[in-house]
């Protein structure tokens, strides 16, 4: 279990397409995918069942994806991507698809489990 960024830690430019993200976890922030600061594009890919805060601590959120944790603020643009079944906490039962901190959130044609949980904490 890694602290932030289950599968992906990124403060810088990333470019994520017809890939699937699935099944990871972080002890705080980002399940799937931390970001602390930079540009990350997704397109036509999956980002499923990822937990965030997995020690139970209480201090983590973005099951899915964390955006512009800390003193950075991110920038996340996706298309055409399905989340789904993201969480945080240990019981893994707060769903928990995209936590927006700090920066942007933008997209077109997505699905998203929660619309509650897309793009805002």
């Amino acid at each position: 279990v890694n602290s932030s960024g289950g599968a992906i830690w990124t403060d810088t430019a990333l470019t994520i397409t017809n890939s699937t993200i699935s099944s990871n976890s972080a002890g705080g922030w980002g399940g799937g995918i931390g970001m602390y600061d930079g540009t990350v594009v997704i397109s036509n890919s999956t980002i499923a069942f990822n937990v965030a805060d997995a020690d139970g601590d209480g201090l983590g959120q973005g099951g899915g994806i964390d955006v512009g944790r800390r003193d950075g603020a991110g920038t996340l643009t996706t298309s055409s991507t399905i989340y789904a079944g993201n969480t945080r906490g240990a019981a893994a039962t707060v769903r928990d698809d995209i936590s927006l901190t700090d920066g942007t959130v933008s997209g077109t044609n997505n699905l998203v489990r929660d619309p509650a949980t897309a793009g805002v904490d």
